[in-house]
Order: structure tokens, then sequence, then C-alpha cells
């Protein structure tokens, strides 16, 4: 009781100066974070701990079945160390001794740490045990230059970053080797990571990743906390730059990943990143200032090895964010289908009034306008020079509409919008065409708010809801929590169509919408296929714009469109969304831990289509 009332008495100390330094908003987001993650060290995140991860018996036979692996690598694990506290580096050497896979090697560099403690404890464990190696520095040569001898040392086939204060899962190196039997070409394997509490008594806040998404890793560098890397892979590329400490794994992983598309995601907690005074899991960039610098420049060497042109820009959190440089102002053709004056006026009122981007027409496929209504807007749209209306006389079908608009296209550029979609940012649009020039990147998303500022799309997730979702629906903007922020770059199966870009070309090697939508899922079913092309999809949270969702033609989904769906999306939903995370639960899009037992959007779906055939 008395610890809670301290802590109660702290968080309204930092509350009272949040509120001086920074205002009521920044306050009670911070509050509001701070009581969720009581929560989850209290009750929720303890009890999916227990339910997900092994038990002691398990653990036992773990180490059994690790001798029987086919595949048995050698992984070195990397530590500089200077100046923990002991009791926390015995911490993290005893995760390193309770491994249930054995074919290990610890290499240890201190550099020249003051605590004589420190030099007893690592001479305790490297006389007790063949498998440490550990070298003494004269002076210490920072993190980088402290892991790089660490490194030389190594002779395993993998090499594991493990910090001086943080510990491994006892299960972390036969996951790695389990994965690595089922695929001994991987280059780089990466797991799901926690945060655990100073005194090493509880862990909360997991991160949940997805899979390998290049374009995530120009936001947040998501890989890190655990990351294996394949030995011969470092001795080619070099291993850390010391110029980039602070973000010196960072730069490391970009120059990998510029080099291996062999990548794999291991989605287990792995890693326990220690939460500590000065550490930046606890304080963020106020930790370490220079780090801010470190990561900028970063992703902005990443870029120029790349023959890419941008500046690079950092979120106060840290998060990257690109200004890309447009050489060529590319027509865009915006195709928007239409019957509703009055959402087609608000829309095209703030596109003229705010959208920064100059060259563009405008393709309005009148689907039953009533110019009656308005008589003045249609004229005066009509008047334009760079708009064309197109009265499509047919049944309503979406994907047929937005086909007939592509073939009034001049641009090689096309914008599917929706009419009840409001501009509020005037670079949305040059946003979007940075990125659907670039050579891999298929189809454009962007991030669409409700007139309440709250989430409607930040990309889309097969399986999710049981259909294909909206993940963080109805979440406030800048939401942050289980599966990262909203604010970050990320790669998607797909994005909605309210609000998606294609170049021509790409469109029309695909082929267009499928016509045998009426209304629903044909967006979803393009992106498979233009994934299917060996082209990526994005979702840019910088192209920020309003949606009144489903005002122009309702929300129910069709019964032919859902069962149409759902043959195409069967296959990926049976292996999961690789762009979500198995552990967190598909009936609800804000990001939450999966519940025990919960079935899985897969049986329902099958069930209706067995009903159905």
């Amino acid at each position: 009781m008395l610890t809670r009332m301290c802590n109660a008495y702290h968080l309204l100390l930092s509350g009272l100066r949040t509120v001086r330094d920074e205002g009521w908003r920044s306050a009670w987001l911070k509050g509001r974070r701070y009581v969720h993650s009581l929560q989850w060290r209290e009750s929720i995140y303890p009890e999916w701990i227990t339910e997900n991860e092994p038990s002691y018996e398990e653990l036992l036979q773990q180490r059994e079945l690790s001798k029987n692996f086919f595949y048995s690598p050698c992984i070195s694990i990397i530590t500089p160390v200077f100046n923990p506290d002991p009791s926390i580096l015995t911490s993290t050497i005893q995760s390193v001794l309770d491994q249930t896979y054995e074919n290990w090697e610890f290499c240890i560099v201190d550099g020249n740490s003051d605590n004589p403690e420190l030099k007893c404890i690592l001479h305790r464990f490297s006389g007790s045990d063949p498998r440490f190696k550990v070298r003494y520095l004269h002076n210490n040569q920072g993190i980088s230059g402290n892991s790089n001898i660490a490194i030389s040392m190594a002779t395993g086939d993998f090499i594991l970053f493990l910090d001086h204060d943080d510990t491994l899962a006892p299960f972390a190196l036969y996951e790695i080797v389990k994965a690595l039997n089922k695929n001994d070409t991987l280059d780089l394997l990466y797991s799901d990571r926690d945060l655990l509490s100073e005194d090493g008594t509880y862990r909360f806040d997991p991160l949940f990743k997805p899979d390998w998404s290049p374009e995530m890793l120009l936001s947040v560098n998501y890989l890190s906390h655990l990351c294996v890397i394949r030995r011969s892979i470092l001795n080619t590329i070099g291993f850390f730059d010391s110029e980039m400490d602070g973000a010196q794994d960072w730069d490391l992983f970009f120059r990998i990943t510029e080099k291996t598309d062999k990548i794999s995601h291991i989605p287990k907690i792995l890693y326990h990143w220690r939460s500590i005074k000065a550490s930046c899991a606890t304080r963020g960039h106020d930790a370490k200032p220079y780090i801010i610098t470190a990561q900028r420049k970063a992703i902005q060497k990443h870029l120029e090895r790349c023959n890419q042109k941008g500046d690079v820009r950092l979120l106060p959190q840290g998060w990257g964010n690109i200004q890309w440089e447009i050489t060529t102002d590319k027509l865009v053709s915006i195709i928007i289908p239409s019957k509703n004056v009055s959402l087609l006026k608000i829309c095209l009122d703030s596109f003229f009034s705010l959208t920064s981007y100059s060259n563009y027409e405008i393709i309005v496929i009148d689907t039953g306008i009533d110019p009656a209504i308005d008589p003045a807007f249609i004229e005066k749209i009509s008047n334009l020079q760079n708009f064309n209306m197109i009265r499509y006389k047919k049944p309503f079908n979406y994907s047929a509409v937005n086909n007939t608009g592509s073939q009034y296209a001049k641009g090689e550029i096309i914008l599917f919008l929706n009419d009840d979609i409001r501009v509020i940012s005037p670079d949305w649009l040059s946003e979007m065409v940075a990125w659907a020039i670039k050579d891999g990147i298929g189809v454009v998303g962007a991030k669409l708010l409700y007139p309440n500022n709250t989430i409607q799309h930040a990309g889309v997730v097969l399986g999710l809801t049981g259909f294909a979702g909206h993940p963080f629906q109805a979440c406030a903007d800048h939401t942050m929590g289980l599966f990262g922020s909203t604010d970050w770059y990320r790669n998607y199966s797909a994005v909605t169509g309210a609000c998606m870009m294609v170049r021509r070309a790409i469109f029309d090697e695909i082929g267009g919408f499928d016509e045998d939508f009426i209304l629903c899922g044909s967006d979803v079913e393009f992106c498979l296929r233009v994934r299917k092309k060996g082209y990526r999809i994005l979702y840019t949270p910088f192209a920020v714009l309003e949606h009144l969702e489903s005002a122009s033609r309702g929300c129910k989904i069709p019964q032919e469109d859902y069962l149409l769906s759902m043959r195409y999306y069967s296959p990926i939903v049976e292996k999961g969304d690789p762009f979500f995370n198995p552990n967190l639960s598909l009936w609800d899009c804000t990001p939450n831990l999966r519940k025990p037992g919960e079935k899985l959007p897969i049986e329902y779906i099958k069930g209706v289509l067995k009903n159905e055939s």
C-alpha cells in the first residue's frame, strides 16, 4: 500500500510538471499510458506469459529436444560491458547460462569499468565455463568499439547482441535454432520483446512485431532486441561504425538488409529490455540526447547508399519521417465515384483549397448525381480545365466504376478516392506520389481519420474481425501500443480503396479491379494480386485525410462480396497475415493480446464457406 501511495505521489508531481511544460493533453496521454502499464504489470500481461510461454517442465524437454537438432550452429553472444550494476550484470549472465540450447559462446568485453566487483564477477563465471570469452580493455572504446572487439573474438556461425543490463528468455536460443532448422539459409532473425523492471521483478510493455517490413525500418529500429545475424554477413559488410554510436545497431541493420532479404521474424518474446533510469527503455531520447543526431544520420546514409534523395526528419519520439525529393512532377489522375453532391462538394472544395501538389486531373464518375441540388457547383466544376465528369448509367459496381474511370485517365499515376474524403493537410498528395514512384512499391495508402480525430484507416490486415479489418481503427491518432505506432511507415497485405494510389503501368499489368465484386473486397483483392507480382503495399502516416466512412453507399457488405473475399483471403488467413502478429487478437481492431482458447477467424471462415457450398 505504501509503495502504491508513493507511486501515486510521484505520478501527481510528474503530471503537474508535464502540464507546466507540455500542456494538459500531453499530461493526459502520459497518465493514460502509465495506468495502462500498471494494469498490464499487475494482471493482463502476466496471465498471457503464463499461458503462452514454456513451463519449467517444457524447458526441460527443450534441453533434450535441442540435442536432436539436425542443424546445431554455434551462437556467439556479444556483450560490451561498462559500469553496469553488479547484480544486474549477474542477472544478464545468468540468463545466458539458463538457455535450453547449449551450443553457444559468450564474448564479453569490459571497457575498463571503474567497479572492481565487475571484474570479479566476470572472472568467476569465465573460470567455471569454457564457453565464456572475456577481454579487459585498458581504455573504453565506446559501445561500437567494445562490441567490435567482442565480435572479433567470436567463432560462432551467428552473432546475437545482448546489452549488459538486459536478459534473454531461457528459450531464446532454442527458438532461434529451431527456426534455422526450418530454413538454414537465413541471414537475420529477430523476435518480439518486452521491458523488464529495474529490479527484475516484473515484465511489461511488450512489442509484438510484424514479419519483415522494409519500409518500417525507415521509421523505427524495430529489428533490435532480439536480433541474430549470420557472422559471414558481418565479415562482408563490416562491424559497427563508431561514428554512429547511439544508432550503431540501426545503421548496421540497414547495411545488412541492403545485402540480403533472407530475414525471418520469430513471433515470441525472446528478449527483456531492462527499464532503468538512464535507459532509453525508460526515458527515450532524453536518456541519450546524442542519439537523435545519430539516428537521423543512420537513415540518411542508408538513403545515400540506395541512391535515394530525401531529407530525413525525426518526430519527437525519434521516429523517421522522410521528405522525399520528387524530381519529376508526374500527372496524377484522381478518380472519384459519386452520387452525392454534398459530399462531392466538401471533398473537392477541401482538395482545391489545401492540396499543394499541382499536376493532377480529376475524373468524377457520376453514378447518380442530381445536378438540380446544387447547379452552381456542378457548373463551376464542369468548367475546370483539369476536370472530367463521366456519366455511369449501369447498376452500381465499385470495381466497374473505377475501371471505367481508369479508361479516361491520362496520368502515369492513378489515385482512387472516395467522395466522403476531406483534405486536411496540404502535402498529402505529394507524400503519396513520392512513394508511388519508387521501385518495389506497388500500392500506397494514407492515414484516414474520423471527424473526431480517431483512426479510420492505418492499413488492412486479412482475417482481422473475420474479414479484412483496419488495425488501430477507432484508436486515438498517434497511438502507440502492443503493435507499435500509427505514425510508422508500414508494409501491409492491403490498404483501403477509399484512398489508394498506384502507378498506371502496375494497374494495367494487374488488370484492374475484379468486377465480380460489387461493393466491398475488390480493393483488398487488388492489393493481393499486386503483392503476387512482387510489389510491396505501403501505408504512410504522413498523408493524412479525414474520412466519413461509408457515407456514400452504406456499410453493409453484400453476401456475394463476402463469400468471394473469403475464397481469396483464406490462404493468407490460414497461415496468418505476415504483417500482423499471431499473438494479437484477430477479433479486436485495437491491438490486444489473443485470449486463451480464442477461436481463429479461419475456423469461422471455413464454416461459412462449407455452409455456402
